[in-house]
């Protein structure tokens, strides 16, 4: 029997089946580095049901070596994320949901979160490649937008001053929830002019984020194959992640 959501401890996932997609603008008002599309052959793979919250970004600080914690610094900015209170080598959440999703942090963060995770549960987590996260947030019915191809305002956090819980809302067909919108998230690709890496050379050191955020009010800058770049160790306060998995048979309920 496959999964089709896997909770490993308190982490919760989703199965993505594999299959062929179209990777890029497929509606024909993107960007110049949404082309050329690609036809791509995904396999199957978990993506995390939820951005990754404040409270489980505090447990992987607290769980950081003394001789280590010289990297926080370089992980989130605690000066621009007040939500987050350092006591010498304790952190803890301060004035804040633990379910809020956690930000200012750089994909070097994000990595290392993943690392930990790893680690701790003999899982190989990672970040999703930007193919994998396209044909996640477009589903099975290959939409522009989380919820469809037409624009639903209701259905997306966005606009605003500060994001959302992580379980805002409802979730997508596929059990994801706020692909679109709420916060930037990293995937593990470096950004490069065109969806073509041998025609485009990537930017070293910049890294692609996705899904729109919070701070963004235009609804074409939320679309699913829409593409940002953003240097890898910034922390800005619109960044967060998102886990993901190779899917493995063996793999069961923790």
């Amino acid at each position: 029997m496959i999964e089709k959501e896997l909770v490993i401890e308190k982490t919760q996932l989703v199965l993505l089946e594999g299959g062929r997609f179209k990777f890029g603008d497929i509606w024909g008002d993107g960007d110049k580095d949404e082309y050329p599309i690609q036809e791509l052959e995904m396999s199957s793979f978990y993506a995390g049901k939820y951005c990754v919250s404040l409270g489980e970004f505090v447990g992987f600080l607290n769980e950081i070596p003394a001789d280590s914690q010289g990297l926080i610094d370089e992980y989130i900015d605690l000066d621009a994320f007040s939500c987050i209170t350092r006591n010498k080598e304790h952190f803890s959440i301060d004035k804040a949901d633990a379910m809020q999703p956690v930000t200012s942090v750089s994909w070097t963060g994000a990595n290392a979160y993943c690392g930990w995770l790893s680690q701790k549960e003999n899982v190989q987590f990672r970040l999703l490649s930007e193919a994998e996260w396209q044909f996640a947030a477009m589903g099975s019915n290959n939409t522009k937008w989380a919820f469809g191809n037409d624009f639903d305002p209701s259905k997306y956090v966005f606009g605003k001053s500060k994001p959302e819980n992580v379980d805002c809302g409802t979730p997508q067909e596929n059990g994801l929830y706020n692909m679109t919108g709420n916060i930037f998230e990293w995937v593990n690709d470096e950004y490069g002019f065109t969806l073509n890496q041998s025609e485009s050379d990537a930017i070293k050191e910049h890294r692609v984020i996705k899904g729109g955020s919070f701070i963004l009010s235009e609804k074409n800058n939320l679309r699913n194959s829409k593409r940002f770049s953003c240097h890898e160790k910034s922390c800005l306060k619109s960044n967060g992640f998102r886990i993901g998995a190779n899917y493995e048979p063996h793999l069961k309920q923790k």
